[in-house]
C-alpha cells in the first residue's frame, strides 16, 4: 500500500507499507521516501515507525502508522533543513558557541562567540521553508554599530 502526505511542496512523503503473510501477528515494513526530505531524516523517521508498529502488533497498523507519519509531519517543521542543521552543528558551531533548537516551534537560537564579542540571533524557519526564506532576529550583539547595521542586513536580504 502507498500512501502520499503532502503538508507542502517539500515536505511531501510517500509512504510504502508491505504485510507480511502473517499480519497482524507481525508487523508491516513501512518504507519512506521523498525527494526534498534528506534520507538519513527519512531512516530516523522509518525507526520511529517500526518502534510504533511494534506497541499495536496483533492489531490494524496501516491507518496508524499513516497519523504516526503525519503527526510527525506536522510536529516537525524543520524536517526539510535538517541536513542544513547537522551541518551547521557539525561544521560551524564551536565549544564555546551555542546552538539550541525547538522542533516544534521551528526555531533556532544562536549564541557565536568570537574572542571579546557575542553575538546572539533566533532564526524562524517558516513552514514552507526554502520556498520562503529564514527569519532572523539579532536578540544582543556586542559589536560596532557599523557591524550589527550589515549583518542585520545581510540577515534581511533574501
Amino acid at each position: 500500500v502507498q500512501v502520499r502526505l503532502r503538508r507542502t511542496e517539500f515536505k511531501t512523503l510517500l509512504v510504502q507499507m508491505q504485510f507480511p503473510e502473517d499480519y497482524p501477528a507481525s508487523r508491516i515494513v513501512v518504507e519512506l521516501k521523498s525527494k526534498t526530505i534528506p534520507s538519513k531524516f527519512l531512516d530516523g523517521l522509518v525507526t520511529a515507525c517500526d518502534a510504533e508498529t511494534k506497541k499495536i502488533i496483533g492489531q490494524k497498523q496501516l491507518l496508524p502508522v499513516v497519523k504516526f507519519v503525519r503527526a510527525f509531519m506536522d510536529e516537525n517543521p524543520l524536517m526539510a533543513c535538517s541536513e542544513e542543521l547537522s551541518y551547521i552543528r557539525r561544521e560551524l558551531v564551536r565549544e564555546c558557541d551555542e546552538i539550541k533548537v525547538n522542533r516544534k516551534a521551528g526555531t533556532i537560537a544562536v549564541k557565536i562567540v568570537e574572542g571579546a564579542f557575542v553575538t546572539q540571533f533566533k532564526a524562524t524557519v517558516p513552514d514552507n521553508y526554502p520556498a520562503e526564506p529564514v527569519h532572523a532576529e539579532l536578540k544582543a550583539c556586542s559589536l560596532p554599530a557599523e557591524f550589527r547595521v550589515y549583518m542585520t542586513g545581510q540577515a534581511e536580504e533574501r
